[in-house]
């Protein structure tokens, strides 16, 4: 028995169906087209160069522009070169000298950066060494003081008497056959007088007896100007460069009984005066004034002091 048309159109039609349905899930097995693939990342530029000179800046890196889809790191900052600025060399100082100047230093050079996330290291600079000071001139030296300086030794000389020697016969009482007080000074020059000298005073002392006898302290003259630079021969009355000094009496002449050896000492004082009294004279025999004025010099610390010597036999001879 035949089945009825309807029935067959029926069938026909699920038919139809069930192949439309397999060729829809045929499509969903092909390969669908997966998302855009994520632009790789731009690489990190590195960092610029570090200026030169005085401490040099770090460059800056600019970070890399993120891709899509892809992560880019930035670059590490470049360092920049440090460069130390040399010291100043300090010159060396010297009495009135002037001062040296220090070197001037270079900063160092500029660090490079590299193509790598690290910078370029920069160069370090080494400062110069100042040059040394010159040294200084020597000072000037000190004025003289008021009777004027000199870097000599302070001396006491005669043309008519050499140190040591025997006194000429009209130095001594010879000069009147041996009478007591007879006889005239030699000429007395003295020179390198200390600085600051403000008088002189000149004693005359038989060393034979020595200086604490009456008979051994022959003379004495203090207060003698600062300016006075001779005593003249023959010398009675104390003027010019003389004027104002004090004597004990008039030069007493050499007259021992035997052969007697004599002083003459000039003293350079810091003051103007002497500080004695009662010991001004104008006696030809020995004075007691002369002690007095000894004893006045050991007060005083003299600036300088000069020695003449001189011998005599017996009544001057």
């Amino acid at each position: 028995m035949k089945p009825p048309k309807l029935l067959k159109f029926a069938i026909t039609g699920l038919a139809f169906a069930v192949t439309l349905a397999g060729c829809g899930s045929s499509g969903n097995n092909l390969g669908g087209s997966g998302g855009s693939s994520s632009g790789s990342g731009g690489s990190g530029s590195g960092g610029t160069s570090a200026g030169g000179g005085t401490t040099g800046s770090g460059g800056s890196a600019g970070g890399g522009t993120t891709g899509s889809g892809g992560s880019a790191s930035g670059g590490t900052t470049g360092s920049g070169g440090s460069s130390n600025g040399g010291t100043t060399g300090s010159g060396g100082s010297a009495s009135g000298g002037t001062t040296g100047s220090g070197g001037s230093s270079s900063g160092g050079a500029s660090g490079h950066g590299g193509g790598s996330p690290s910078g370029g290291n920069g160069g370090s600079a080494t400062g110069g060494n100042g040059g040394g000071g010159r040294g200084g001139s020597g000072g000037a030296g000190g004025s003289s003081g008021a009777a004027g300086g000199s870097s000599g030794a302070f001396i006491l000389t005669s043309p008519d008497q050499a140190d040591g020697a025997k006194f000429g016969m009209m130095f001594t009482c010879a000069a009147m056959n041996g009478t007591f007080g007879s006889g005239v000074n030699p000429e007395l020059d003295w020179s390198a007088v200390p600085a600051s000298t403000a008088s002189f005073a000149i004693t005359f002392i038989d060393t034979a007896l020595g200086e604490t006898s009456p008979m051994g302290q022959h003379w004495a003259m203090w207060d003698v100007p600062a300016a006075a630079r001779t005593f003249p021969k023959g010398t009675t009355m104390l003027t010019g460069d003389l004027a104002g000094a004090k004597q004990t009496n008039k030069y007493l002449a050499p007259c021992p009984s035997g052969n007697d050896t004599y002083e003459l000492t000039i003293y350079a004082l810091p003051t103007a005066t002497l500080t004695v009294s009662g010991a001004e004279g104008s006696g030809v025999s020995n004075s007691a004034g002369v002690a007095k004025v000894l004893a006045a010099l050991k007060t005083v610390t003299p600036l300088g002091t000069a020695k003449l010597h001189g011998t005599s036999g017996p009544m001057g001879k």
